[in-house]
């Protein structure tokens, strides 16, 4: 049912869709705003390469239009058949290169060197596959200066004569749906874009104005990126459709040229799009692929007729709307369009194998040339001022202490699941000395639920400090971390809700029972995901205010500041535990379980289980976060020694010991320490000593060791745990695929390893340990070949980049190369 109800909301997302394109797609360019008189002269730039068996037809058809004012010019690219020849043979100007710049493309170096050879005041870029009737320029260069418009484009009339030049019918309209009406596309206030590199005819003092082909010059999208930079810089764009005025056959020379030809467009023309166009574009492809299914299924199930007839609708509504669009622009029959389930599955496997070609950056080959489907960085004087990067040194402790705490939160867990519920409690009170000696550090560093939080401060601390150094406007990084922060915490609610053991499919993987009501069975707990977003949130407040004005100076101050904080939490906890608990008669239980009968109890539920709930609330958990702002604003300051940011590190740790001892003995010692409730106070400051001892030692082997061969040793040894720590949220969020090592341990010792209470002893609890670490080591390694692709560290990296307007680097976007690999070579 739930599919169901999917696609039925999916087909009516493209029926409202639909219904609006066509209603907008009938409105024309409005008034005219200005008029230009005469004749003015063009220039004809025709890029080549390797053309023989198109450029006769196409320079012949130039020759003959109906334009006395016009220049013919070919840029050949270096052919290795006949091409410049025949092209000598009508007498146009031809101009050769066999060798590009760094960093262009062949086509817009062409596009560019015509551009410098030519004397037209309207530049028209067309291609060598194309023809043109004699009224063709007559047509395009009226509607070009009447209206004022710095790029006018057109989609050519295609000629089809084999099974696969057909296919190209099902980009044209996706490009249709994404780009969206053609009055949108003019009005310079819509975002919307669109031009085919086939014809392309601009104004030249326009054209200089964008920069022309110089400032696209990488862009293997050629087309697509001129649109986009049009309407960035605030000039019209418009294009004519459904017309005859221009014609080509599109990949005559096979579908491996079709192929290739359509390759190289997707991955790098997605760059370009917004993620909602993105959305569309899939929600179609979605209908035309499942819509069939579903008909033949509903006839097969013998299904009421209003559901035969809704599915059959969906299926009509896409080769309905295929038709309207790509009929005019292509001669060919009914049987097309309703066949299109056919067609379409081929398009979409092309589609798919460019992304995922892209996604691995293996270059896209055309024409024999070899293009990177990689974004690039580089930035040229056309483009808008390249954004401030911070060249602050990363440190490898913190992304090995961040490996190394979720490595043990999601073995913890593991464990969890599988012991009795007391049996920690009663290891503890009743355990040998022997074995607590062996198995006593284990369980320590396994109760560090502060670690995962505490580390993930000192990172975002240490960012912020440094970026706001270089920058110096803390207001930009405030917005960013909140829009990061409220992400973040989304993502922790999404945990709970679904992948909890007691939630949907937490359940359905230990059960195989699916049981939907249970949704919003576990969103009034609390969980590190939380805690982390909630921390970012609160410390970016109190960041943004103590370095305004270059605050980020008075390090003593914000240190201050931050100590203060971190012990009114601490002096907090208990008064806030007693008003909520003691006097209102509730436990902590009562808040997981409350009853969520009116918005009002269900919000109130919420904020209870974030402030002092289950597992890990902000109280008092937030003084490891403020903790953690101590530790990072010790890092950033440059101008102390190693020495003395070391030995810093190292006295808070002895005095938080000395703090949790002090307090266990003369106040709290007589409070139990459990493994599945929140921690005294005294044993969650005992940890954060710990803890920041494992930071000081880990910095100096690490990071700050004068040996560097031997330090350049130890963090390539570690690789495989600060892999862990790069996605480190994709660890914490599908640690419940631990289902497969912990069901294949059941088969093979016939030992239950899956259920909880069943297992008898620490050994097994500890190879079970070891068996989930090696698990995900191992997984993690195989996925860094996808870059970690779908996981939900790229999906934030992917959110983040599209609210931002930031261009992501697809080939590598969670930056695996520079933290893994390059912070290795570049520990000098």
């Amino acid at each position: 049912m739930l599919i169901n109800d999917i696609f039925t909301g999916i087909v009516l997302l493209c029926l409202i869709h639909i219904i609006y394109l066509i209603l907008n797609d009938r409105k024309d360019l409005p008034i005219e705003i200005s008029k230009k008189n005469g004749n003015p002269f063009v220039s004809i730039i025709v890029p080549t390469l390797n053309e023989e068996n198109n450029i006769s037809k196409c320079i012949s058809s130039l020759e003959k239009i109906d334009y006395p004012n016009k220049e013919i010019i070919v840029v050949d690219g270096g052919s290795k058949d006949r091409t410049v020849e025949i092209a000598k043979g009508f007498g146009v100007k031809i101009i050769t290169f066999n060798k590009l710049p760094e960093n262009w493309v062949g086509k817009s170096y062409a596009c560019h060197l015509g551009y410098k050879e030519s004397r037209g005041d309207i530049l028209l870029f067309t291609d060598a596959d194309t023809v043109h009737t004699p009224d063709s320029l007559t047509i395009t260069i009226s509607k070009l200066l009447h209206h004022n418009i710095s790029l006018l484009s057109t989609i050519p009339y295609q000629q089809a004569e084999r099974w696969y030049e057909y296919l190209s019918g099902y980009y044209f309209f996706l490009a249709w749906l994404i780009r969206g009406p053609k009055i949108n596309i003019y009005n310079k206030k819509k975002k919307d874009f669109f031009a085919i590199g086939q014809y392309m005819l601009f104004q030249r003092e326009k054209y200089e104005q964008l920069g022309g082909h110089v400032a696209i010059h990488e862009k293997v999208v050629e087309d697509f990126a001129l649109a986009k930079l049009v309407k960035e810089k605030g000039h019209h764009l418009y294009y004519l459709d459904k017309n005859k005025i221009v014609s080509c056959r599109m990949y005559p020379d096979g579908f491996r040229s079709f192929y290739e030809g359509f390759r190289k467009s997707i991955w790098t023309g997605m760059e370009m799009l917004p993620l909602y166009k993105i959305f569309i574009a899939a929600s179609w492809i979605i209908l035309g692929l499942f819509a069939p299914y579903f008909l033949i299924k509903s006839l097969l199930d013998g299904e009421n007729i209003l559901r035969i007839a809704f599915y059959g609708g969906s299926y009509l509504l896409f080769a309905f709307s295929l038709y309207y669009d790509w009929h005019p622009n292509r001669k060919d029959h009914l049987i097309v369009y309703l066949l299109y389930p056919i067609g379409l599955l081929i398009t979409t496997i092309i589609l798919i194998t460019s992304i995922y070609d892209g996604i691995l950056g293996k270059p896209v080959k055309w024409k024999g040339i070899n293009y990177e489907t990689k974004i690039k960085s580089k930035k040229t004087k056309f483009e808008q001022k390249p954004e401030i990067r911070v060249k602050k040194k990363r440190l490898a402790t913190l992304d090995f202490l961040r490996g190394v705490a979720i490595l043990m939160v999601v073995g913890f867990h593991s464990i969890e699941r599988a012991l009795p519920i007391d049996f920690w409690d009663n290891f503890i009170l009743t355990a040998p000395k022997w074995q607590f000696y062996l198995f006593g550090p284990f369980l320590l560093l396994m109760s560090w639920r502060g670690f995962f939080i505490l580390i993930s401060a000192i990172v975002y601390i240490y960012t912020f400090e440094a970026r706001v150094r270089i920058t110096n406007n803390p207001g930009i990084l405030l917005k960013k971390n909140i829009m990061k922060g409220t992400i973040l915490f989304l993502f922790g609610c999404i945990i709970n809700i679904f992948l909890h053991p007691d939630a949907t499919i937490g359940t359905f993987l230990l059960t195989g029972q699916w049981q939907p009501e249970q949704f919003i069975f576990r969103l009034n707990n609390s969980n590190a995901i939380q805690m982390i977003a909630l921390g970012l949130i609160i410390f970016s407040f109190i960041h943004f205010i103590l370095t305004r004005n270059k605050g980020y100076k008075k390090t003593t101050r914000n240190l201050i500041i931050y100590t203060s904080l971190m012990i009114l939490i601490i002096f907090l906890t208990p008064i806030l535990n007693r008003i909520l608990f003691s006097n209102r008669g509730i436990t902590r239980d009562d808040i997981l379980f409350i009853e969520t009968n009116s918005p009002a109890e269900f919000l109130s539920g919420i904020f209870l289980a974030n402030l002092v709930g289950n597992a890990q609330p902000l109280f008092p958990y937030l003084s490891v976060t403020f903790f953690g702002c101590i530790i990072g604003i010790i890092l950033n300051q440059d101008e102390w020694k190693i020495k003395k940011k070391l030995t810093r590190i190292f006295l808070l740790g002895v005095l938080c010991i000395i703090v949790a001892l002090l307090d266990w003995i003369f106040i709290r010692g007589s409070e139990p320490i459990s493994a599945f409730i929140i921690a005294p106070i005294w044993f969650l400051i005992l940890n954060t000593g710990l803890q920041t001892f494992l930071i000081a030692i880990f910095l100096y082997f690490f990071d700050y060791s004068k040996n560097i061969e031997k330090r350049m040793k130890r963090v390539k040894k570690v690789r495989f745990i600060r892999r862990a720590g790069l996605v480190s949220l994709t660890l914490f969020s599908t640690q419940y695929l631990d289902i497969i090592p912990r069901f294949l341990l059941t088969k093979i010792t016939g030992i239950d390893f899956l259920n909880l209470g069943n297992l008898t002893s620490l050994y097994q609890s500890f190879l079970l340990l070891w068996i989930i670490i090696f698990y995900w080591v191992f997984l993690l390694k195989l996925w860094e070949y996808g870059k970690f692709y779908g996981s939900f560290d790229w999906l934030m990296v992917y959110i983040s980049s599209s609210l931002l307007k930031k261009k992501l680097n697809w080939q590598d976007p969670l930056n695996i190369n520079r933290n893994l690999y390059e912070i290795e070579q570049n520990m000098k």
